[in-house]
């Protein structure tokens, strides 16, 4: 951990710099598939912010938005995604669509930056209730966003 310190704020004290170091590796991703989804859930102990990109995904403390979390799709994995949640303040949940039949062992290239928990039982679902979601088709064509989606 002492090799990340220098490169944070140089004013804080070690404690906070450890602190701060910790809660940027906080962030647990649980991810499942089914034969024409995947599911990414952002679960942290802070509201995160959340931007979506086709290769990757960028996580950022919202009161911190400088200290960013980059974590690159594992190959095969560069879908747009269909729909968006925000369950609360600390939980994000991003589906996209898959082709039927493609299974990835891996989420991430560089998932060693987060707690990463594979779900392959099957038990998740769609949620019933789909008024919450938010169409990802729909936010680019009145925004004009072709790169990115920040949640």
């Amino acid at each position: 951990m002492n090799a990340l310190l220098p490169r944070l704020h140089a004013t804080m004290t070690i404690e906070e710099t450890e602190a701060n170091v910790i809660r940027q590796l906080n962030p647990c991703v649980l991810w499942a598939q089914t034969e024409t989804l995947l599911m990414i859930s952002i679960h942290c102990d802070y509201a995160v912010g959340c931007v979506f990109y086709p290769h990757c995904l960028i996580l950022s403390p919202v009161d911190s938005p400088d200290q960013q979390t980059v974590l690159k799709f594992y190959e095969g994995v560069n879908n747009q995604p269909i729909k968006l949640r925000t369950l609360e303040d600390q939980t994000q949940v991003i589906w996209l669509s898959k082709s039927i039949d493609t299974m990835w062992p891996r989420l991430f290239q560089n998932q060693d930056l987060v707690r990463l928990v594979y779900i392959n039982d099957g038990s998740y679902a769609l949620p019933k209730d789909e008024d919450d979601f938010i169409d990802f088709d729909e936010i680019v064509s009145k925004n004009g966003n072709k790169t990115g989606l920040e949640m």
